[in-house]
């Protein structure tokens, strides 16, 4: 949390990882595509229908693309970024924001971030 006093962070955080499984690759390199299709089609929506986000945060192209599928019924490309959506989980609204994988584009998640926080900011004080 970079020193900040924790409930200055959030008051509910889940960290969900789309790919279930390790297939342990050298230097923590990403598993296979297929392991991230398999799991994130079968498991992930269901999780997120239990922890009943109101702001989901994906980070990367596999899971932007996996949930773009079960979400709005399309990838979302790293091109579209940054956007947010509207979406429903089971039944409830939750705001969704793609963003880029901070492990090699930190940069621009950067740039993008003052339009993630003015859209966050405008549905938590609705």
């Amino acid at each position: 949390y970079a020193g900040r006093p924790i409930e200055n962070v959030s008051a509910h955080f889940a960290h969900v990882n789309l790919a279930k499984c390790s297939m342990n690759n050298p230097r923590k390199k990403k598993a296979h595509e297929e392991v991230h299709r398999t799991c994130g089609e079968s498991y992930v929506i269901g999780e997120l229908a239990i922890l009943q986000p109101e702001i989901l945060i994906t980070q990367g192209k596999s899971v932007n693309e996996i949930l773009g599928k079960l979400l709005i019924d399309r990838p979302v490309e790293l091109s579209e970024i940054p956007r947010k959506f509207e979406v429903k989980i089971a039944e409830m609204s939750a705001l969704w924001c793609p963003m880029h994988h901070p492990a090699r584009q930190l940069p621009l998640i950067r740039d993008s971030w003052p339009h993630y926080r003015e859209k966050i900011g405008r549905e938590v004080r609705r």
